[in-house]
């Protein structure tokens, strides 16, 4: 079995990179920014990369302050540690940055969780961002969403794993909740899978995500779909 996590407002309980770029200084509601991403001018991957580019502050700063202001979602420990009883694989794929995603996950004790999500480069001297590296994609997904949920599953589909999906925007998320055999889902996610006709089952804190996880075994666990 594979569990892919979303990280904002779903492994952790707020969106992350709204609280470091509203704390170091970037106001989302009133800069240029956000109103050409909003009017649609810019897609997710620039406006996301403008975002962060505008910020002043050094990378280790943004990474002390994310470890202290973003919390994780209730049930999350529970969540991994039935993950580990199980022998089941479990990641975050997210479309956000690994600067703020990696400290907030070490900082809540769980530095062992993979991270699939957008790198920064940095300067070594000044510390500040200097560009940005993104992981492989499925040839379906669209780049302009900056992280592809779809192909880190892959692997296990291709093994006929179950794969679970647990998120709850829009973009990306929607075509993981596509692609998973199972899916957990809030908000927009949710929203959308209701619409599309997904079977997801609806969480608040991931408990019964948890739970789901632990009702199976490598016996009982249904057969995967497959790309």
């Amino acid at each position: 079995m594979l569990i892919v996590l979303d990280f904002d407002e779903t492994a952790s309980s707020v969106n992350g990179a709204q609280i470091v770029l509203r704390e170091l200084g970037v106001d989302l509601t009133r800069t240029e920014i956000r109103k050409r991403f909003d009017s649609g001018t810019t897609a997710f991957k620039q406006y996301q990369e403008e975002e962060f580019d505008a910020l002043t502050a050094a990378v280790s700063d943004i990474k002390n302050l994310a470890a202290n202001v973003i919390p994780m979602r209730d049930g999350l420990g529970d969540l991994l540690e039935a993950a580990r009883e199980g022998g089941h694989d479990v990641m975050v794929a997210s479309a956000g940055v690994d600067i703020y995603i990696k400290p907030a996950l070490e900082s809540a004790g769980h530095r062992d969780v993979p991270v699939i999500s957008v790198s920064i480069t940095a300067d070594q001297d000044s510390d500040m961002i200097t560009g940005y590296e993104y992981p492989p994609y499925e040839s379906r997904c669209n780049q302009n969403w900056a992280v592809c949920k779809c192909y880190p599953m892959r692997d296990a589909l291709q093994k006929k794993d179950e794969v679970i999906f647990v998120g709850d925007g829009r973009m990306a998320d929607t075509c993981a909740a596509q692609t998973a055999d199972t899916v957990f889902a809030r908000s927009r996610l949710l929203a959308y899978c209701v619409t599309e006709g997904i079977e997801a089952t609806p969480f608040d804190g991931l408990q019964n995500v948890a739970e789901y996880v632990r009702s199976r075994n490598p016996q009982q666990s249904p057969t995967g779909t497959g790309i």
